[in-house]
């Protein structure tokens, strides 16, 4: 059973602590630096007001009047206040003695875990209990204008302008989604949006010009269209005004459900326009910004957070650790508390002992960890202050009333700013009475935050939907799902997209970076040791088909490969690189500890690797086991063994590591030695110099190593990929330095050295490379020289360098001519220098 994935929201806060995650440190001091925003604040403390009245939220500061307000929780908005009845635009909210009147009501549904499977880690054991609550955000500041980060003020503000005057007898107002990607005929991202028809000879409509392309997810209003207009509508086009695009009118298809119908929406554009309480439907994501903080005096700005609930939220086993009051059952709001500790006795209303505002807010300063600590655990289940009949309060109260100084005008204001009957009139579905649960909204978040399933957690997004996902055979293979983390020091990044198997490398921030930007722009550097220049050349060159600093596949025959070297764990029953690559930071006097952290300590280790640095192998261990088979290695296609590798690659100490094992592998490639006859034996390096030779047979080594060497090519390839060229190249010289008893490398000239280059890539392409053309190409355009004209190409045996860019089969090939990489000099014969030079200008021309 697919389990969906929530998180939960701070209500303030900066970009990078949107979410809250208890595992985070920085979460937690952003939470930490609420509480103490609110504690140490002027007012709007929990629970009690200064009037020693319930306050059954809490006030959040900002001196700032442009802080985003956000949803603590997803959930639905079922409620707003936008405008003042009559659908008159309120006033400043700083010109409320009592706070502004525009507020928004979440109702939020969730499933938590069960107190019994907390530490679960296995999907297939949680159990869920429902959870359902309220979150108002009351003094909000919504302004009619420039509403870019708010959501749903944004969806419904381009409708609530002036409009013509409805026909009664006519039908209502309709509104729909763009619900397509693409558009039939010519496939752009989204839906075509075309101007007035227009009209064709014999007097037929066809569409008019194509003004732009609104976007899946665009909100439109339905027009109708004149007489005139009709018959362009009967050929599947609809009449439609386009917010987006300044409320222009213009025309969409609508064949083949191009357009969802939007029936609730028309009734919420109503609602919000008339004023007052509107009932919403609206969707919200935790964390999604719903308004603005209020305008307080003298200055800054504030909000009111407050969480309620019909049954109580907290698990039974969890109420030791909380304090319920629940006798005050009177409807109006004085705090008639019984059972608080001695200190915090004087807060509450109490006819005989009543406190002044300025002795209640001195009490609450003074108020010490343990005390505040109390009142956040406290649970309150009285009136809501949002259902008082202030009128009545002041008759009933007499005493209180004289001593708070409750003036006819103060019952106008406070009761001007109640909703909660309005709301229950306009049909939003709130608990029956408004006697309700109130919580410390802060104390609340952490508790549901530590009954969240523990991150990390893969989840993928399904019809608006996050649903948590732990192996590929949970994916949908038809829709190339995409596979995306909730971590533990951020909030959502992605790991990878469904491919086969498994799912295929991305470049994953830190480590977007390619090879080139990594060694040759130093991009990250951080994250690379240090290489000899002509050694960055080389490895720089391969940035297209090695990939990047963190990409990972989990989907082909190797189970895992990592890396921008893309060493695998090995197939079948056969050793890995991956796993050797993994030993040398293991066994490294500074990587001990890193290999621990990233992989130990969560149950994954190496054993029995053997072989040369650079190209050593291994298998890998899980829980003990070593996984020598293919159905051993099944489970390192499960999202947890490729999330740990690229956290282990974010961290700069192991990625040096990491990659310094990586990059000896050129050096082996440039010590490996043949003998050529009568003795005489050579180096790769000493054969082929050049970077770009070495980078072809670099690629080559690392997709295919087995082609190097005689040994083990395949026959096409004759005694490999390095060895096979030289021979027929070198063998073919008049003074033949292979095999004769004067032979000195100096007799290789730079013709030589282009020539076995041709070879070498002419053979590659012969070869079961994967796209070893391709591959060639792109390392190719990376040479010195390429774009001065075709003599690079030429040389290296293409046509052109239109010839190379075509072979690389990519069309942003052409943009990445970097001209770094090493290559022998182009000499040209006298002939064509003389044919090459420019003609003499005649005396006096």
């Amino acid at each position: 059973m697919a389990h969906k994935l929530f998180r939960l929201g701070l209500p303030l806060g900066k970009q990078d602590t949107v979410i809250f995650n208890p595992k985070n440190e920085a979460d937690q001091a952003a939470l930490a630096a609420l509480y103490k925003n609110n504690e140490e604040g002027p007012g709007g403390w929990y629970p009690i007001g200064l009037s020693q009245t319930w306050h059954n939220g809490i006030h959040l500061s900002s001196p700032d009047i442009t802080t985003l307000v956000r949803s603590i929780a997803p959930g639905r908005i079922v409620a707003a206040r936008l405008r003042m009845k009559g659908g008159e635009a309120p006033a400043s909210p700083k010109e409320y003695r009592f706070g502004g009147p525009q507020f928004v009501l979440i109702r939020h549904e969730l499933k938590v875990l069960e107190n019994k499977c907390a530490t679960e880690r296995d999907p297939t054991k949680w159990t869920f209990r429902d959870v359902k609550f309220y979150s108002l955000y009351m003094h909000l500041h919504l302004p009619e204008a420039s509403t870019r980060n708010i959501p749903w003020l944004t969806s419904f503000l381009p409708f609530l302008g002036p409009q013509p005057e409805a026909d009664a007898s006519g039908p209502s107002r309709q509104f729909v989604r763009i619900d397509v990607e693409r558009d039939g005929y010519n496939k752009p991202f989204g839906l075509n949006f075309h101007g007035k028809p227009v009209k064709k000879k014999g007097g037929a409509l066809s569409q008019g010009a194509r003004l732009t392309i609104l976007k899946k997810g665009t909100l439109l209003e339905v027009l109708t269209p004149t007489e005139e207009e009709a018959p362009f509508a009967e050929l599947g086009y609809t009449k439609v005004k386009a917010p987006t695009e300044g409320n222009k009118e213009g025309w969409v298809r609508s064949d083949d459900k191009q357009l969802a119908p939007l029936p609730e929406f028309s009734a919420q554009v109503e609602a919000l326009t008339k004023g007052g309480c509107a009932r919403l439907d609206y969707p919200v994501s935790a964390g999604e910004c719903i308004g603005l903080v209020g305008a307080v005096k003298p200055h800054g700005g504030m909000v009111h957070l407050e969480v309620f609930s019909e049954e109580n939220l907290i698990e039974k086993d969890d109420l030791s650790q909380w304090h319920l009051f629940e006798g005050d059952k009177d409807d109006d709001p004085l705090c008639e508390i019984q059972g608080l500790p001695k200190e915090l006795e004087p807060l509450a209303y109490n006819s005989s002992a009543l406190l002044t505002s300025e002795q209640v807010k001195k009490a609450f300063t003074e108020l010490g960890d343990t005390q505040r600590q109390f009142l956040r655990a406290s649970i309150t289940r009285n009136n809501s202050f949002w259902a008082v009949e202030w009128k009545d309060v002041k008759k009933n109260n007499e005493g209180w009333a004289k001593e708070f100084d409750l003036t006819d005008d103060d019952v106008k204001d406070a009761t001007a700013l109640m909703w909660w009957k309005e709301a229950k009139d306009a049909g939003v579905a709130l608990p029956d009475k408004p006697f309700v649960y109130h919580y410390h909204p802060l104390a609340l978040l952490e508790y549901l935050a530590a009954r969240l399933p523990q991150a990390p957690l893969f989840y993928v997004e399904r019809n608006g939907e996050e649903f948590i996902v732990v192996k590929p055979s949970e994916l949908n293979k038809k829709e190339k799902e995409k596979v995306y983390v909730y971590d533990t020091g951020e909030d959502s990044w992605l790991l990878g997209i469904q491919e086969g198997k498994g799912i295929v490398r991305l470049w994953i921030h830190p480590g977007g970076q390619n090879l080139y930007e990594l060694l040759v722009k130093g991009e990250a550097a951080s994250h690379v040791p240090s290489l000899a220049a002509d050694m960055k050349s080389v490895w720089a060159s391969l940035w297209r088909s090695e990939g990047a600093l963190s990409g990972v596949n989990t989907w082909d025959s190797s189970f895992l490969s990592f890396g921008p070297f893309q060493q695998t764990i090995g197939r079948d029953d056969e050793k890995g690189e991956l796993s050797g690559a993994l030993d040398y930071v293991k066994n490294h006097e500074s990587g001990k500890e890193l290999f621990k952290k990233y992989f130990q300590d969560h149950g994954f280790d190496v054993a029995n690797v053997s072989g040369p640095q650079g190209m050593r192998t291994g298998q890998a261990v899980v829980d003990g086991k070593v996984l020598k088979t293919a159905a051993d290695k099944e489970l390192l296609r499960e999202f947890i063994w490729a999330y740990r590798f690229v956290k282990a690659m974010r961290d700069p100490a192991f990625s040096k590591l990491f990659l310094e094992a990586g990059f000896k592998r050129l050096q082996l490639l440039r010590n490996l030695e043949h003998d050529f006859g009568n003795g005489q034996k050579f180096k790769l390096s000493q054969i082929h110099k050049s970077e770009l030779a070495q980078a072809l047979l670099l690629d080559a080594h690392i997709n295919r190593p087995a082609f190097l060497s005689k040994a083990d090519a395949p026959a096409a390839l004759g005694e490999g990929l390095w060895i096979q060229p030289a021979k027929d190249v070198l063998g073919k010289l008049e003074k033949n330095p292979l095999g004769s008893a004067g032979f000195k490398l100096e007799h290789i000239t730079a013709e030589h050295e282009f020539e076995m280059i041709k070879s070498i890539i002419q053979l590659r392409n012969k070869s079961s490379m994967t796209t070893p053309a391709k591959r060639a190409a792109f390392i190719v355009l990376c040479v010195q020289g390429f774009d001065a004209n075709d003599d690079v190409a030429k040389a290296c045996g293409y046509a052109s360098r239109d010839d190379v860019v075509k072979k690389a089969e990519d069309k942003e090939a052409g943009q990445h001519k970097y001209g770094f990489l090493g290559r022998p000099p182009i000499i040209k014969k006298a002939a064509e220098e003389k044919k090459e030079a420019p003609a003499p200008v005649a005396a006096g021309g």
